[in-house]
């Protein structure tokens, strides 16, 4: 087996009502420019939804659902900006795609993160976290040093977080 190089990540986080795979197969084009200098990672958001606007007819249900949302809504209809479900013995959001991408494994160094629709929150929740973590000489995860984020087609405000920057969430360990 031939060695592979071990290339830079990109969390890849798809829109509302979509999927990682149906995020993918969008994505290409993208992939087919830049996978020989970056490792693309999609992640699937927690809660399942109703199809996405533009998902349905082309990624029927049966052929790539459950559809997936990153957010959840009380029962006034209003989201909970941190990404839980309002239960807040479990993880946040930003908790939550933190271990997702430690799980991934060893690899390349995340670098940057990309976003569609929905997505944009967590990319810009990412990178707000880790710029008030610096700003306070707080050391983030040594695997993830994002240097970019992509935002495309999105709206809404960032992901929010509830732990304080102050607090370690992970350590990574590759050694």
């Amino acid at each position: 087996m031939a060695n592979q190089a071990i290339l830079p990540r990109i969390a890849m986080f798809h829109g509302g009502g979509s999927t990682p795979q149906i995020f993918e197969t969008q994505c290409k084009a993208l992939h087919q420019h830049l996978s020989s200098k970056f490792e693309f990672v999609y992640f699937g958001a927690p809660f399942e939804s109703a199809p996405g606007a533009g998902v349905l007819p082309f990624f029927t249900f049966e052929e790539w659902g459950p559809y997936l949302n990153w957010y959840m809504k009380d029962d006034n209809g209003e989201e909970y900006p941190d990404g839980t479900a309002g239960n807040y013995d479990d993880e946040e959001g930003i908790e939550r795609v933190l271990r997702m991408m430690r799980d991934t494994g060893p690899g390349g160094k995340w670098v940057g993160c990309l976003g569609f629709s929905q997505g944009t929150r967590l990319v810009g929740g990412l990178l707000k976290w880790q710029q008030l973590r610096r700003d306070k000489n707080v050391v983030t995860e040594e695997n993830v040093d994002l240097q970019f984020g992509v935002l495309c087609m999105g709206a809404g405000q960032p992901m929010t977080s509830t732990v304080p920057e102050s607090a370690s969430i992970y350590s990574f360990s590759l050694s």
